[in-house]
């Protein structure tokens, strides 16, 4: 935090590979998260699902019953306030959709 910058493989060589002092735990595990997104971004439980990611996405779910679930999101979030989900449920069901906010999860909402 004092401003002065050195590079991961000097500043932590202790967690680097022997041939390898590009390969440690950081420039390998910061880019896992993009992977990662499929994962969580759309999550399921009993009660139906929960968008957690706000990006452009087309997420193809199935609710607990098995019932397959697209969801189609467009925004610009975060430079843009707009998130906009078109949810379509292959079979007519009620589930709960709940979505994340910027002060933690939101209230579930049935569809």
């Amino acid at each position: 935090m004092s401003g002065k910058r050195v590079p991961s493989h000097v500043d932590i060589a202790f967690q680097a590979r022997p041939g390898g002092m590009f390969l440690n735990c950081c420039s390998v595990n910061g880019p896992r998260g993009l992977g990662m997104i499929s994962e969580w971004g759309v999550m399921r439980d009993a009660e139906g699902l929960t968008v957690n990611f706000y990006g452009p996405l087309r997420a193809e779910v199935a609710l607990a019953d098995g019932t397959p679930v697209v969801i189609e999101e467009s925004t610009a979030y975060p430079v843009g306030e707009t998130v906009r989900l078109k949810i379509n449920p292959q079979a007519a069901r009620q589930f709960t959709l709940s979505l994340r906010s910027r002060r933690g999860r939101q209230r579930p909402r049935p569809c």
